[in-house]
């Protein structure tokens, strides 16, 4: 991921823009050092064995992300600023909204690339220090580095035969992904299998909903993996019916890995209506 400038935002404000590359950039803040924009500590967690066999299946991620960030303080004398307005306006950031959240912006020129929430756990500054600097932590408990837009398919480009490919050249890291699809004939279950391990399902047994069994034509599946936004559910006839106890046991919901990702889908006819994801990165 490419980068020339981090932005540090709070209370949809920009509080400072940090040049992440040029050593000339004299901005009221400038970046001595950050840490913490890498994969500090890449680990494995085991979620699952698989259907037919003992292979277990890891889920690989990393843990809470603390960025530091030691800042040189830069007033503009033009403006009359002082230090302590620009330790200020930092000191601002740390509970400028209800929420208390930060959020770094991080660019490649006027592009914005990727975006990382946190909060504010330290704030510490040198007094005595030659330099004017304060150093800032934050504490990101959603550790991936996500795009800001989606990356939206063109739904008339996705085979409904296997395999289904969707390929995502953006992310290095795996993430979730959201679609909307609408069956065209009745059917009674929805599979999702990954071509390269068939030991890995996610299959959708509706039961009886409603007093009819299975899905039905015209049935609309919508279906979210995203990173603390996963919900799976059916609209029939204006009403919605949630489908989340209807996973079978044992089942993994997919998600979207570097690359091209092949998946078998075992189910009646349907019409894919919406496939996007958030391209994600495991660091700088």
């Amino acid at each position: 991921m490419r980068i020339t400038n981090i932005v540090l935002n709070s209370n949809n404000s920009e509080i400072a823009n940090l040049s992440f590359r040029d050593p000339t950039f004299m901005g009221q803040y400038i970046a001595k050092t950050i840490i913490g924009l890498d994969a500090d500590e890449i680990v494995s967690k085991f979620y699952s064995f698989g259907l037919s066999s003992k292979k277990r299946f890891n889920d690989v991620s990393i843990k809470d992300r603390d960025v530091v960030m030691r800042i040189v303080l830069n007033p503009r004398r033009v403006l009359n600023e002082t230090y302590s307005d620009l330790r200020d306006d930092l000191y601002r950031a740390i509970s400028s909204s209800r929420t208390g959240e930060v959020t770094l912006y991080f660019y490649a020129g006027a592009t914005l690339v990727a975006y990382l929430d946190g909060f504010i756990t330290k704030f510490e500054v040198p007094h005595f220090s030659k330099t004017a600097e304060a150093q800032i932590t934050i504490k990101c408990s959603n550790p991936l580095m996500r795009a800001v837009n989606p990356v939206r398919l063109d739904p008339t480009d996705i085979s409904i035969t296997n395999p289904v490919v969707i390929a995502d050249s953006l992310s290095t890291a795996p993430h979730g992904f959201k679609f909307r699809l609408k069956f065209t004939a009745d059917t009674t279950n929805f599979v999702i299998q990954d071509e390269s391990t068939p030991d890995w399902k996610f299959e959708i047994v509706p039961g009886v909903i409603s007093g009819d069994t299975g899905f039905l034509t015209d049935d609309v599946l919508y279906f979210s993996s995203e990173f603390n936004a996963k919900y799976l559910y059916i609209i029939r006839g204006g009403t919605t019916y949630s489908l989340v106890d209807k996973i079978q046991l044992g089942g993994i919901w997919p998600v979207l890995f570097p690359g091209a990702n092949r998946f078998h889908i075992i189910s009646g006819a349907f019409v894919w209506e919406e496939i996007e994801y958030f391209a994600a990165y495991w660091g700088v």
